[in-house]
């Protein structure tokens, strides 16, 4: 699996439409830097629950597109 940071919004939040929910992409430094939780946070607080991965803890991205291998 991927860790994730994941914020889940309070009962008394508004309810989102029905099966909203966010995942918030980060550069390099993922969730450890304090800005991407911030921002989870504030979707959670506006009701919907944030899911932020942290793809590049687990090593280099390989993505392939129209032929063409990048490395992230």
């Amino acid at each position: 699996g991927v860790p994730c940071y994941i914020s889940k919004p309070a009962a008394a939040a508004p309810p989102p439409p029905t099966g909203a929910a966010v995942i918030l992409a980060t550069d390099i430094f993922g969730y450890k830097l304090i800005n991407a939780r911030l921002i989870a946070d504030a979707f959670a607080a506006a009701g919907y629950t944030c899911v932020v991965p942290d793809y590049f803890q687990v090593g280099l991205v390989f993505v392939k597109c129209r032929g063409v291998s990048v490395v992230c």
